[in-house]
């Protein structure tokens, strides 16, 4: 048997022993999971382009996306998942690059429709 690999609501790491082929104690169900009191990075990121249109209209850049999550959600800047989500959003189409201004972003026309219906 190994140790369970969990960390409990303290803080510590949790001592029992870990079940067979298992990282986790019975007691612990759900660990690793950690609550989260926000909605995705994708759709918080959308959220925060779509806040921006309304002013710039070249969009929302990296450093302005940052900026808004860390205001709005207590995400810190340096987040690697910022970083991923975009890259995930440009790949999926949601949001593009402006061809006018590089490293601006802004919504693909099916997301603010979506968007403006869900308002």
């Amino acid at each position: 048997m190994s140790k369970c690999e969990c960390i409990t609501l303290k803080g510590t790491r949790c001592t029992r022993n870990a079940i067979t082929n298992s990282k986790f104690c019975r007691q612990h169900k759900n660990c690793g999971e950690k609550k989260v009191n926000h909605p995705s990075f994708s759709e918080m990121i959308i959220k925060s382009i779509y806040a921006v249109l309304p002013y710039e209209k070249k969009g929302g850049t990296r450093q302005y996306i940052k900026k808004y999550l860390e205001a709005n959600y207590n995400i810190e800047p340096s987040n690697p998942h910022i970083n991923k989500a975009i890259s995930k959003l440009i790949e999926t189409e949601e949001i593009i690059v402006n061809p006018k201004y590089g490293g601006h972003y802004k919504l693909s026309s099916n997301t603010r429709k979506r968007l403006i219906k869900n308002e």
